[in-house]
């Protein structure tokens, strides 16, 4: 079998190491992350029709005014900041899971676009929704006269 040990004690080492990372994982409190702000990654799908390419990006609990969307060349870049919230009172969290600051995301769209038509709405299920109508291929067609 290739890429595995191949003496007994190789077999053994691995069993063990996977035994503590099993009890080790069974032991932990269910949320462990720390509570400090890091970075934060939207997740994005893009679809398309025959005449509008789509890219919608989770971005639940975002303030619409922390968001900027721009186009640079053939990418639409994304950025903004998810802020924790609170009322200022001291509070010990118990758990927190979801993730909060700055993120930035470059996404290169694949067709030939129309950028100055492009539209974007932020829905309350906190997703941001762009759409670029596509420019036809023989629209940019022409003949050259040659002189």
């Amino acid at each position: 079998m290739a890429g595995s040990p191949k003496e007994s004690i190789g077999w053994l080492e691995l069993l063990h190491h996977q035994m503590e990372d099993l009890f080790h994982y069974l032991s932990k409190v269910e949320c462990t992350r720390p509570s400090t702000e890091r970075e934060y990654m939207p997740l994005v799908d893009m679809f398309e029709t025959d005449s509008i390419l789509h890219v919608e990006i989770d971005l639940p609990g975002f303030d619409k005014s922390d968001l900027r969307l721009q186009i640079q060349g053939n990418m639409l870049m994304i950025e903004g900041v998810k802020h924790q919230k609170y009322d200022g009172k001291p509070m010990n969290y118990i758990c927190l899971e979801r993730n909060f600051g700055r993120f930035r995301r470059i996404i290169n769209l694949p067709h030939l676009l129309d950028f100055n038509a492009a539209k974007a709405s932020y829905s309350t299920r906190g997703i941001l929704i762009v759409t670029f109508p596509k420019i036809a291929d023989n629209v940019l067609t022409r003949e050259i006269p040659i002189d």
